[in-house]
């Protein structure tokens, strides 16, 4: 289920990010350097912040053991998290789109599908494997030296 969701939301990101180019854009706002700015700047915040979740909320917690991938109750959770850092990493691409459509310029959010695409493949629903724990290690049969 969560590759269906993330591909829903990858086959967003190429839908925004084409539209601009679909559409007969003409200006509408005369002299969008600042917002530009503005734009991008939030539009790499959210892809931070993406990542930051998923890295916090989910191969954090994996990595220290206190969330277990293959406990049933623990799923709502981790999709939970996978669509939250997948609706930030979408953000960009929508600035982009609100850039391009307010400047007339259908490259002008080229930026934003991009750091969209960028982060989104970053955010694949591959989980991490749990730590093995030293105990679980000295049980195995696996010798290491």
């Amino acid at each position: 289920m969560r590759w269906a969701l993330w591909a829903a939301l990858l086959g967003s990101v190429a839908i925004h990010a084409a539209l601009p180019f679909v559409l007969r854009l003409e200006p509408v706002l005369a002299g969008v350097g600042a917002l530009r700015n503005v734009l991008v700047a939030a539009g790499v915040a959210a892809a931070a912040a993406a990542l930051a979740v998923h890295r916090l909320a989910l191969r954090r917690p994996i990595a220290l053991g206190t969330l277990d991938p293959a406990d049933p109750a623990a799923a709502g959770r981790i999709t939970a998290v996978f669509i939250a850092s997948w609706v930030l990493a979408e953000l960009p691409v929508m600035f982009g789109l609100v850039l391009a459509l307010l400047s007339g310029e259908p490259g002008a959010g080229a930026w934003g599908a991009l750091l969209s695409f960028a982060a989104m493949a970053l955010l694949a629903p591959r989980l991490p494997a749990p730590p093995h724990s030293s105990a679980a290690l000295a049980r195995s049969d696996v010798r290491i030296g």
